[in-house]
């Protein structure tokens, strides 16, 4: 799963430093922290657009912890790909900071999820072709090797009508011709 660095901001900033800190790290959304510099809540772009644009509110009067999204939702980084997006799913958020020991160690979006997912489901697939593929093969040599040995076994049995001598010969012809499919089938 795709990871980020978390950017963090002070909860009494305003949505106009929020907005320059998200274009200056590259992000759509900062965990807000309290006087403590504690993670408290979370404000993406989208917040900014909705709860202040939209609103008609003036951005140098509002403050981020007066918008931000609380109480932070936040997933274990160890946590795998399905859990986080369980709780993304019952939390009705799309961004969750992930902790380690107590402490902020990154911040995933679910469309990093969906494509870890999409990655897990193209190996998968990629490996489940190449068992198929490796079955059919298999399968073939199965079937020939069942044929060869039919008629290996036909010709024995034919063999052991005529004369000792001749029928030693082809005996042991029809043993090498098995033992080098036997070595091609490894």
């Amino acid at each position: 799963m795709a990871v980020e660095s978390v950017a963090c901001i002070a909860g009494n900033a305003d949505p106009y430093q929020a907005a320059r800190l998200m274009e200056q790290e590259g992000v759509g959304s900062l965990v807000v922290t309290d006087a403590k510099g504690e993670p408290v809540g979370i404000v993406t772009d989208r917040d900014l657009t909705l709860r202040v644009v939209a609103s008609d509110r003036d951005p140098a009067s509002v403050e981020l912890e007066d918008i931000m999204t609380e109480p932070l939702v936040t997933a274990d980084a160890d946590d795998d790909v399905e859990v986080v997006i369980r709780l993304m799913k019952s939390r009705g958020v799309r961004r969750v900071p992930l902790t380690s020991e107590g402490k902020l160690v990154g911040i995933v979006a679910l469309d990093d999820l969906i494509q870890a997912l999409a990655h897990d489901m193209d190996e998968l697939s990629k490996e489940t072709q190449a068992k198929i593929q490796a079955a059919r093969v298999h399968g073939r040599l199965d079937r020939i090797q069942r044929d060869v040995d039919n008629r290996l076994r036909d010709a024995y049995e034919r063999l052991q009508v005529t004369n000792f001598v001749a029928r030693e010969g082809v005996l042991s012809q029809i043993d090498e011709v098995r033992k080098r499919l036997a070595k091609a089938l490894e």
